[in-house]
């Protein structure tokens, strides 16, 4: 019903071509070279929107209290996974050159 609501909805649409744009990317899936260009503009984006959700985990910090480490942690740890093109569950080693899921040592 989301996809019905978004052809009205002009912000929900946008929302929803983002996260899939997102998704697309950190799947490492191709996409249509009509919404490579948008896909572009989001990860040009990421890295201040990076920094913004850093700045909000730091709010009890300007209050005067501590932050959770959790949620900074895991907002930084994000960040990396976000400019490595992987999932936060997935392995570092998915970085190099043909490492994938499933790997297997030919001897």
């Amino acid at each position: 019903m989301p996809i019905e609501k978004a052809k009205e909805d002009a912000k929900l649409g946008a929302w929803l071509k983002t996260n899939i744009l997102l998704h697309a990317y950190l799947n490492n899936l191709e996409v249509n070279p009509i919404h490579r260009r948008d896909q572009e503009v989001i990860l040009s984006k990421a890295p201040e929107l990076m920094q913004e959700m850093l700045g909000l985990a730091m709010v009890p910090r300007i209050r005067g209290k501590y932050p959770s480490l959790a949620l900074v942690s895991t907002v930084i740890h994000f960040e990396q996974y976000v400019y490595q093109g992987l999932w936060i569950e997935d392995s570092p080693l998915k970085q190099l050159p043909h490492i994938g899921d499933r790997v297997s040592i030919e001897r």
